[in-house]
Order: structure tokens, then C-alpha cells, then sequence
């Protein structure tokens, strides 16, 4: 499965009315802002950290409310280091990795851990891959011996490989191809990313899947599947020196590889905007409106990604339906969108776009253009101050509690220290975010 925005189910292909999707980008760096998968302070569960001789970081939190675990291990390359003509190639091996290995037939792992009474899955990203596991911490020991085995003896077979390949292919006609507003959106990123591969769609382009071959992923895997471009986090109920001790026992033989420097994400940054028209036959049209910003790793002041993630509640996030600016007078005053969000995304390795997806109401008959003048009037007044002291508070306390809830789940707190040491961020920058949020 892939990690990225599912944008909303309102648009369905009809051989009668089209409309058109439009989008507004500019690289003036305003204020953006999407909840990052929030961060709070890790309450008080103890977090541990070593790394193997070959590299392997491994993390280890204790949490021993439930007699369970996750086991997660980021491998750190995605869609955004692939190259030119070979997009999609990290989704594939995705798929390609719950296969055979010399040691494993086709489907064992994942076959073992639901006979445990497990759950595995993984996900892929424009900065890494991740695969992963919630087990009973008495199972650790097997999932670590399967997923070492796949870390460095994956078989790619040629028949299965072609199934796959099909099977990614068929996914993206399901989710982009056949959905206009998954199409538009994705040539809304490529547009909004020039000069970046974030700019590259994560399942890749058509043309780039059908001429993968069976070479190309065995390069890919052998480049970049190596413990030292890995970490491995497990979160629950464990004992940090029994799974130091597990983790050496399967993973420490493994050798490390030489690796490639990664592509570099920073794309072209005009001061210019961009207004495209995109026709596509579907039931109602969709505005997305785009600014290069940057990501937390990015920015050049500490206090700039925190301050995208307030306002973007401020204006209204899809968290925050009830009280943001562009809801408030765009949709209940104005009565001119059915539908109004904003989104960022402070964690990539590059800039970042804040963005704002609005769906006009057809029945008033308002045109793209007035509603991106009211959108940008909104951010404006936002810039002069029309905000309260209790919109801001009410702003920040959302980001923190969002944070709070999310530390409740095993699962996410794995995510959340994973995807950060995957961007070359260390994980206590979880708690750094929500101070410099409340500051």
C-alpha cells in the first residue's frame, strides 16, 4: 500500500458534464501548514537506542500497558530517489518483498504471522519504505528471523515479478487513471514540485511500470536493502536487552553496503504562480491551491514549520471543519464551496507544499477565479492578525492533543520514531516540535 493524501471520493466519471480542476501555485513561502501525524511529549515511556557494527539503528520503546508489540523496519529510500524512467520501482519491490527467499517460500512470512494471530503490512513513501508487524512480544524472535532472511536473500522470480508489476499497474488505473480527482492531483504535485523528484508520483508513471524489468529491481534491492540504510523500531511490551540481543543474533551478520548519495529533493523555486486549467470528464469541479514551503528539516528558523501547522488549523484543516477561517467564511458566510481544507506536510527530507483543497458549490455558479481571490483574501487577513488570542490557543491545544491521542497506539508511536530517523531526523524531535509549537 502507499502512504499519501486519499483525497476525497466526490468525483465520479459521467460521459456527459465535464469540468474542469484547477490549481494556483506559487513559491512565495506564506504560511502553511498540515497537523503533522503529530507529536507530543513521548509520555513517560522509556526509549532505548543502539547500532550494530553494520549499521542497523535500532530503537526500542517500552510500553507495557498491552501484551503486545509492533516491529517496524524503515528501510530509507522511496519514490523521491528513483530515477528518471524507473518511477514506481520502490512500490514494486514493495510487493515484490512479501515473496520467496532462498530460505522462505512465496507468502511464508506473512502466512506465519497470521497463524500467530498477527497482523503484517507495509507502505512506501517519497522518502522511504517501511515494513511492518504487531505481534505477541513471545513472537518477536520469528518475525526478526523472516525479516532478516528478506533483508538480504529475496529471489525475484520472473513470473512473479510480472504479476506484481500487472497487479501496481492495475492499482494505479483504480486510484488515479480512473478517478479524475487523483489524476488532477497528481499533476498538481508534479506541476508544484518543478525540478524535484517529490514531484515523481510514489506508484510511478504508466509508462516507467510497463518497462521495469526483473534486473532493475534486483539492482534496486541490492543498492539499497542494507542494514546500514535501515532502522528498527519496536514499540510495547519488551525488554530492551532481549531485543538488542534478538536483533544482533539476526541482523548483525548482515553486511553493509556501499551506498549511493541520495537524489537531492530541492526543486526550482521561481518567484513566480503558476494557473492551470485541467479538463476532465467528472460530476463536479476542484480547485487545489499550492505553496513551496518549507519542511521542518528545511526551514531555516526553527519556528517556521510549527507556525505552518497552526495555521493551517487556523484556516481550517481536515481536523478542523468546525471553527477554521476558510470554512467559516468561505462556506458558511459566502456559501461559495461545498467543501474547503488546507494541508501540510512538515516531514520530508525537502520543501514541502502547504495547500488548500476547495470544491466549489456548482449551484452558485462562482467561478475558479472568485474563489482562489476569496482563498488568498483569507491569508491575507490571517497575515494582518485577524485571529484571537482564543483561536490561537484553541489552534495549538488541537496539534498537541492530536499528538497525545496519537501516542496512545503502539503502532503510531513506532510511525512516528521510524518516519523521523528516516528523514535524518533524530526521534526526539517529536517532543521538540510541540515545545516549539507551544512557544
Amino acid at each position: 500500500m502507499m502512504n499519501r493524501m486519499d483525497m476525497p471520493k466526490i468525483y465520479q466519471t459521467t460521459p456527459h458534464k465535464k469540468k474542469s480542476f484547477s490549481f494556483l501555485l506559487t513559491s512565495s513561502i506564506l504560511f502553511l501548514v498540515m497537523i503533522p501525524n503529530s507529536f507530543a511529549k513521548t509520555v513517560d515511556f522509556p526509549t532505548h537506542e543502539i547500532t550494530l557494527n553494520n549499521g542497523l539503528t535500532i530503537i526500542v520503546r517500552e510500553d507495557h500497558r498491552a501484551k503486545m508489540l509492533t516491529t517496524q523496519l524503515w528501510y530509507h529510500v522511496g519514490s523521491a530517489d528513483e530515477p528518471i524512467g524507473q518511477t514506481g520501482i520502490s512500490h514494486v519491490l514493495e510487493h515484490l518483498m512479501f515473496k520467496g527467499t532462498k530460505l522462505s517460500k512465496t507468502g511464508e512470512f506473512s502466512e506465519a504471522i497470521y497463524n500467530l494471530g498477527g497482523h503484517d503490512n507495509a507502505f512506501t513513501t517519497k522518502d522511504y519504505t517501511a515494513y511492518y508487524q504487531t505481534i505477541h512480544p513471545d513472537d518477536l524472535d520469528i518475525v526478526f528471523s523472516y525479516e532478516a532472511d528478506r533483508m538480504q536473500n529475496l529471489i525475484i522470480d520472473p513470473a512473479e515479478f510480472q504479476k506484481e508489476r500487472n497487479v501496481v499497474i492495475e492499482e494505479r488505473q483504480l486510484r488515479v487513471d480512473n478517478r479524475p480527482i487523483s489524476a488532477a492531483y497528481e499533476i498538481f504535485q508534479h506541476t508544484a514540485y518543478a525540478g524535484s523528484p517529490y514531484g515523481q508520483p510514489i506508484i510511478g508513471w504508466q509508462s516507467d511500470l510497463q518497462q521495469l524489468t526483473v534486473s532493475m529491481v534486483e539492482n534496486w534491492y541490492r543498492t539499497w536493502y542494507a542494514p546500514n540504510n535501515a532502522t528498527l523500531v519496536v514499540v510495547g511490551d519488551v525488554e530492551p536487552e532481549q531485543v538488542f540481543h534478538l536483533a544482533k543474533t539476526h541482523f548483525e551478520k548482515i553486511t553493509p553496503n556501499n551506498l549511493p548519495n541520495r537524489q537531492k529533493t530541492q526543486g526550482f523555486s521561481a518567484k513566480t504562480s503558476q494557473n492551470i486549467q485541467i479538463p476532465k470528464v467528472a460530476k463536479l469541479p476542484a480547485i487545489f491551491l499550492g505553496f513551496n514551503v518549507p519542511s521542518y528539516k528545511t526551514a531555516a528558523q526553527e519556528h517556521t514549520s510549527p507556525t505552518l501547522a497552526i495555521i493551517e488549523v487556523l484556516l481550517g484543516n481536515a481536523d478542523n471543519q468546525q471553527s477554521g477561517a476558510l470554512v467559516q467564511n468561505l462556506l458558511r458566510d459566502q456559501n461559495i464551496v461545498s467543501s474547503i481544507s488546507a494541508s501540510y506536510n512538515p516531514w520530508q527530507r525537502g520543501d514541502s507544499l502547504f495547500s488548500i483543497f476547495a470544491v466549489p458549490n456548482i449551484q452558485q455558479k462562482v467561478t475558479d477565479n472568485t474563489i482562489v481571490a476569496a482563498t488568498l483574501n483569507q491569508i491575507t487577513q490571517l497575515k494582518k492578525g485577524a485571529f484571537s488570542d482564543t483561536d490561537l490557543s484553541r489552534a495549538k491545544t488541537q496539534i498537541i492533543a492530536r499528538a497525545i491521542f496519537e501516542q496512545d497506539a503502539i503502532f503510531e508511536q513506532a510511525k512516528i520514531i521510524g518516519s523521523l530517523e528516516s528523514l535524518g531526523l533524530p526521534w526526539q524531535t517529536a517532543d521538540q516540535f510541540i515545545r516549539e509549537v507551544n512557544s
